[in-house]
């Protein structure tokens, strides 16, 4: 899942609302305006209990960006996985 957002920001934090099957995600980038992608977020994928679920990222140390890419691995979950939003966030 790739979003890309009008307003470029020194990025602070990314939260990924999840409403459905949460712990699929295993890899968020974010990607700044010379096209380089920053790997920000890494984990195996795992079944959550909670429902619905806000994954928080801190980000630190990147250039400007405008692009967020979301790696998804549902091998554990069996299923599909709901994202409701993703808010980048940060100084523009």
């Amino acid at each position: 899942l790739t979003l890309t957002y009008a307003v470029p920001v020194t990025a602070t934090g990314i939260e990924i609302h999840q409403t459905y099957n949460p712990g699929s995600i295993v890899r968020v980038e974010v990607i700044d305006l010379n096209g380089a992608a920053t790997e920000v977020y890494s984990a195996q994928p795992a079944a959550s209990a909670a429902c619905p679920e806000v994954l928080q990222i801190a980000v630190q140390n990147v250039p400007t960006v405008n692009t967020v890419k979301i790696y998804l691995d549902q091998s554990v979950i069996g299923s599909w996985n709901e994202i409701d939003a993703v808010e980048l966030i940060g100084n523009p």
